[in-house]
């Protein structure tokens, strides 16, 4: 079973109201478990629906403390600025070897999340029980907060400046990143190095990330 409940539809303050919102992809996490699995610590694992990864949604299971790591990573995606070079259309690069943006401010942020090898994160069927044998184990997963719409309707400033979008608080493998984003979109893409902080600070911050995605909706 693989379903992300075509049947949202989008809200009354968007220009969009009622028509189906598209989560083909991009949708946040539920938690599971009742009110133990919504108020997530570092004592218990947690479990959520809708962890995106190779093209489909899973059921995740992040151990308690998994986290060893946090980074902050970040892409321009207005168009490159180029010029007329001898042999056609020249992209400009800046001083750090990252293509000059025709809206410089057009930024997109995200975390990047590294778990202890000892303690991947376990992928099931959306609707099994997360016992056994899980599909998928992973390391290296992003929490990103993302414009979502109807089908058809493609990011756009006016509806991203006038709330013709909701957000769509993913958690995504980094391995399908790297392919939405770089492979597909041709992104270039920079990254911090690990945040100075502790691991239970790194598994805090998963947390709170979990139940602002949870809260979403």
């Amino acid at each position: 079973m693989n379903s992300a409940n075509s049947s949202l539809q989008m809200p009354s303050r968007t220009r969009y109201a009622g028509q189906l919102m598209d989560v083909s992809s991009r949708r946040s996490v539920q938690l599971v478990g009742g009110p133990a699995g919504q108020s997530p610590d570092d004592t218990h694992d947690i479990t959520v629906d809708y962890f995106y990864h190779v093209g489909q949604f899973w059921r995740a299971v992040f151990p308690a403390g998994c986290i060893a790591s946090v980074r902050g990573q970040a892409f321009n995606f207005s168009q490159v600025r180029t010029r007329k070079g001898s042999n056609g259309p020249e992209v400009i690069y800046n001083k750090q070897g990252l293509p000059k943006r025709t809206l410089p401010f057009l930024n997109h942020v995200q975390s990047r999340f590294t778990c202890d090898p000892a303690t991947p994160l376990r992928l099931y069927h959306l609707g099994e029980a997360p016992t056994g044998e899980p599909v998928h184990e992973i390391t290296d997963f992003v929490y990103s907060a993302e414009a979502v719409g109807p089908a058809g309707v493609r990011f756009n400033l006016r509806d991203a400046l006038l709330s013709g979008f909701v957000t769509a608080h993913r958690f995504v493998s980094t391995r399908e990143l790297v392919f939405e984003r770089i492979v597909i979109q041709g992104q270039y893409l920079t990254e911090s190095p690990p945040l100075p902080i502790s691991r239970q600070t790194a598994n805090r911050l998963l947390h709170k990330s979990l139940l602002r995605s949870h809260h979403a909706g």
